[in-house]
């Protein structure tokens, strides 16, 4: 071969095809990312609210085994909700029968811990008072179990009652 002088030239670097790939794979990466922190904070979401309630309804089994009957609410819904009312939503229980009552991680006006007594029968609730609109109980909701989820209020409540209680 007879060398001309003209240099040869080397290729270096990627090509748009090449880029728009890499891209492409990234993005499929972070879509399923995304969608699968959504699905274990939802879970999270739930379990905590289980175990919230559990504590609460174990407190209140104790009470009325002491007492013979449950925390009255006076006719009238009680509830911790989003920081504006009232931590103590099941009067006389903390910190005699359980140290302090739960509040709800999800801190929006909407979502809640409510519970309601006339003495003889109670309903322990975590409800979304956006009636399953808001951004509340309405994302954990499918993650609740199903022997859990209020018979009276579809899909945005779920938690613990007594016999007579399931009607509140």
């Amino acid at each position: 071969m007879k060398y001309t002088g003209a240099m040869m030239k080397s290729r270096s670097g990627f090509t748009i095809v090449e880029l728009l790939i890499v891209i492409v794979v990234i993005a499929i990466l972070a879509t399923i990312s995304v969608v699968a922190y959504n699905g274990v904070q939802s879970r999270a979401d739930a379990t905590k609210v289980t175990s919230d309630l559990k504590a609460v309804n174990d407190a209140l089994q104790v009470y009325y085994a002491e007492k013979g009957v449950y925390p009255s609410s006076s006719g009238q819904w009680y509830g911790y909700t989003g920081g504006y009312q009232t931590t103590s939503y099941v009067p006389g229980l903390a910190p005699s029968y359980i140290d302090a009552l739960p509040q709800p991680r999800n801190k929006t006006a909407a979502f809640e811990y409510i519970y309601y007594s006339n003495g003889t029968d109670y309903k322990l609730i975590a409800h979304d008072g956006g009636g399953g609109t808001s951004s509340g109980f309405a994302k954990i909701c499918p993650s609740m179990p199903a022997s859990m989820k209020d018979p009276s209020r579809s899909c945005w409540a779920a938690g613990y009652w007594s016999q007579g209680g399931a009607s509140f």
